[in-house]
């Protein structure tokens, strides 16, 4: 006895921001049509939309850059069945604030935190910038990392979301890869999508790079002071070559300081 097999749709957020992908197939067997039947304004075809030609070699259906929005497809499969379902396709929004770099004394932490809505199989990478050769590498092998490609372990270091990743104990200009999968168009095989979340610098020295008055704002009695390097507490231990205690904790502005 022939017992129908349930239908399948998946939307993904595609490569390209504000764009989505989706993906239809049957439980039975490959599919043989397939049409959009609504669609969001922004969907510029008119509608029913025949997608047939999206269906790939092993009988799903895939098709990528819609806009977001509503769509309902109908797909028929080897067996006759035909079935119309509804899917709600979102366009990517990057993550924002995907890590934060923690720097420390002689080494730094990567906290990732990537809460946007492009997760399929995504994969984190810190990278370092090889100045000599202007290239990303891992800077355990040097291996060039070839743009728009997924890292791997030679030309990145793994990261893990929602993992702290501590004692980094690289100098220098340094940056966080991330991959994540949407569905291709007319092919099974997945779209490998490449962003760059963020670049830091860290040093193992410390220096004071900058200290000023902010006069300009109207506030000629403010000191701020620019620190490359660890993390510090700022103090006052002198004035006029006399002993004064200070201590302004991790706030680098100094308020109302006497002449």
């Amino acid at each position: 006895e022939y017992i129908p097999q349930p239908f399948d749709i998946k939307a993904l957020p595609s490569c390209t921001a504000q764009y989505g992908t989706v993906r239809v197939r049957s439980g039975n067997g490959a599919l043989t049509s397939a049409s959009i039947l609504a669609a969001p304004s922004a969907f510029n075809h008119t509608l029913p939309y025949d997608v047939t030609a999206k269906i790939a070699q092993n009988g799903a259906l895939y098709i990528d850059d819609l806009p977001p929005g509503t769509y309902t497809f109908r797909a028929k499969d080897i067996c006759g069945d035909v079935k119309d379902q509804e899917v709600v396709v979102e366009g990517y929004t990057g993550p924002g604030d995907a890590f934060k770099f923690v720097p420390n004394c002689g080494a730094f932490s990567i906290d990732m935190h990537d809460s946007s809505n492009g997760m399929e199989n995504a994969g984190y990478w810190l990278q370092y910038y090889n100045e000599m050769t202007n290239t990303w590498i891992n800077p355990n092998y040097g291996e060039a990392y070839i743009e728009g490609t997924v890292p791997g372990a030679t030309t990145g270091i793994g990261l893990y979301n929602n993992q702290v990743r501590p004692n980094f104990e690289y100098s220098g200009k340094m940056r966080v890869v991330k991959k994540f999968e949407s569905f291709g168009d007319g092919t099974s095989q997945n779209t490998m999508c490449i962003a760059v979340l963020g670049e830091f610098r860290y040093t193992d020295t410390l220096a004071i790079t900058a200290a000023y008055t902010l006069a300009c704002a109207g506030e000629p009695n403010n000191v701020i002071l620019e620190i490359m390097g660890y993390p510090v507490t700022y103090k006052i231990v002198a004035k006029n070559g006399q002993p004064l205690l200070v201590d302004n904790g991790a706030d680098n502005i100094f308020r109302n300081l006497d002449p």
